[in-house]
């Protein structure tokens, strides 16, 4: 019979420091990606209510990760996580496989959406 992965208890805010955390939601979470005029690329994603920057594309999805990986320790650390995620509609899990050394990670599905011209920055 195949393992299924445990569900996260939400309820007490807590999760082992050493598995990754998926957090589900309804598709990839959009982040609307402009190149400002210094030639710095603008990252903003409404629904976790963050924005980034970067030298580059790939600078950018780096600072996006980092910044998904802190906004969501800060959640956790206020007792936030839960009604976050329940607000949005979506869940936790905890990822099934061999736990990992070091402070959890938090892992979300995203997809940028780059848009063409300059933002004033």
């Amino acid at each position: 019979m195949p393992r299924s992965n445990p569900r996260v208890d939400l309820r007490d805010e807590t999760f082992p420091a050493v598995n990754i955390v998926i957090v589900w939601t309804d598709g990839p979470v959009q982040w609307h990606v402009n190149r400002s005029s210094s030639g710095q690329w603008i990252g903003v994603c409404e629904p976790l209510g963050l924005t980034e920057e970067g030298r580059s594309l790939d600078d950018l999805h780096q600072n996006i990760r980092r910044s998904i990986q802190r906004l969501m320790e800060d959640l956790i650390s206020t007792g936030e996580f839960a009604s976050f995620l329940r607000e949005r509609g979506w869940r936790g899990m905890l990822a099934a496989g061999k736990p990992q050394q070091g402070p959890a990670q938090y892992r979300m599905r995203i997809q940028l959406v780059v848009h063409r011209g300059y933002t004033k920055r």
